[in-house]
């Protein structure tokens, strides 16, 4: 059977690489942008589009699952659409770049479990090119390949798409007013660091970055044995960008936007109380942290790393008993 190019033809991609196209030729223009509603709008219609094309690869790979194991749509269902509408607001106060990086991670996870480790690739060294901040998802990329035995010789594709698309992009503008940006609030565990009394608090940067480090190769060597069906393999996909965003300080937004949209995709493919409960807290967690800052509640921010903390618990439980990657064994399904 032929296989499809890495980027075939499709109407997803084109409105992808169509808004950061837009987005690359705004930061070009050095200092006469296009107008910010017409770039958010593309951003966001681009994010739609990856976050349609997800969940309809995984709806596809669904049709594969036994009658008997498939989950029955409920009235859950229902709420997935005000939750997507959410996160798409959501998406609208975000910089132009970093929803375009969001957008090509999407693509790159929904080709990842559709096994088409090539497209993957070329999809995650385009998001780096776009915004740095798309290596979140490295550590899913990365026990993907391991998992599903990709020769050695195609991992650099990633880097030789950023290499190449480096050298004739020039790097988005986060501010084109040249002030400086406040750091905002976000969901993780330095905002309830934050909170602690001055004589309580300890420099927790270092001891972050180690346990980041720490829980990324736990996960890579759990995802890389475990076995997980598709549903499995994809909450292991929106845990990846958790794993790095809840521990390091300054974590960017977009990581937990990307994390929040494919447990949405999860519980469109199977509207269940687990899949929706998870997609609700993330975007809860988020939510919280949104309104810390409008409010100038730090507390807030606190509340929301709790809710995203817990989703995280969540999203890990196809990984608690997997093996160690020395203890391998042949029964794991494909995935």
């Amino acid at each position: 059977m032929a296989t499809r190019p890495p980027l075939a033809p499709s109407f997803p991609a084109a409105l992808v690489l169509a808004a950061w196209l837009l987005v690359q030729t705004n930061a070009a223009e050095y200092g006469r942008h296009t107008g910010a509603a017409i770039l958010s709008i593309a951003a966001v219609v681009s994010i739609l589009a990856a976050f349609v094309h997800l969940t309809r690869v995984l709806t596809a790979r669904e049709r594969t699952v036994p009658p008997a194991h498939r989950a029955a749509p409920s009235a859950l269902f229902l709420s997935i659409p005000g939750m997507l509408a959410a996160y798409l607001t959501a998406a609208g106060w975000l910089d132009g770049a970093d929803v375009v990086s969001v957008a090509m991670g999407l693509m790159a996870l929904a080709a990842g479990v559709d096994r088409r480790h090539r497209a993957m690739l070329v999809w995650l060294g385009l998001a780096v090119v776009v915004k740095p901040d798309a290596l979140v998802i490295a550590p899913f990329v990365l026990a993907l390949l391991i998992r599903q035995r990709v020769p050695i010789r195609e991992w650099p594709i990633s880097v030789v798409i950023w290499l190449a698309a480096r050298s004739i992009t020039v790097a988005p503008s986060a501010d084109p007013s040249g002030h400086p940006i406040r750091a905002l609030p976000t969901p993780n565990l330095s905002a309830i660091v934050d909170l602690l009394p001055p004589q309580a608090a300890v420099p927790l940067t270092a001891m972050a970055m180690v346990a980041a480090i720490g829980l990324a190769s736990a996960y890579i060597a759990r995802t890389t044995v475990a076995a997980l069906s598709t549903r499995s393999l994809t909450e292991c996909a929106a845990l990846s960008p958790l794993i790095v965003a809840e521990l390091l300080p300054g974590t960017p937004r977009s990581a937990f936007l990307l994390a929040g949209l494919v447990a949405l995709a999860i519980a469109a493919a199977w509207p269940d109380r687990r899949s929706t409960a998870t997609a609700a807290v993330l975007l809860a967690g988020s939510a919280l942290s949104g309104a810390s800052t409008a409010l100038d509640q730090p507390a807030l921010a606190a509340l929301g790393a709790i809710c995203v903390l817990s989703a995280a618990i969540a999203l890990a439980r196809p990984l608690r008993d997997a093996p160690a990657n020395d203890n391998w064994y042949a029964a794991r399904l494909p995935a």
